[in-house]
């Protein structure tokens, strides 16, 4: 998924890097139960997909005021994520060992 944030086109990317940067600023475990924790973790895969960016969470909030498609936008984009990943886990489960 690509965003534009300061007039820079930023390629979003699902990493242990938002993780670690999500549980810094809140100083919890990446479990999302409320819009809070959606918003959070979306301004974190934003920092992480382009560390140098110059952008506050007020500055992000204000993006998606303005911009509320983006958060839809970035749900699809998590959702496919953990479908590739069910079907990948999938796959690996299904293969039948080799036997030597």
């Amino acid at each position: 998924m690509k965003i534009t944030v300061n007039n820079q086109e930023i390629e979003l990317k699902r990493s242990f890097r938002a993780l670690l940067i999500y549980e810094n600023i809140t100083d919890k475990a990446f479990a999302p139960t409320n819009i809070s924790d959606i918003l959070t973790y979306f301004y974190c895969v934003i920092l992480a997909s382009k560390p140098e960016i110059d952008l506050s969470f007020d500055e992000f909030i204000e993006m998606l005021d303005e911009k509320p498609e983006l958060l839809e936008d970035f749900q699809k984009f998590i959702l496919k994520g953990e479908e590739i990943n069910k079907a990948t886990t999938s796959k690996k489960k299904a293969s039948p060992k080799k036997e030597k």
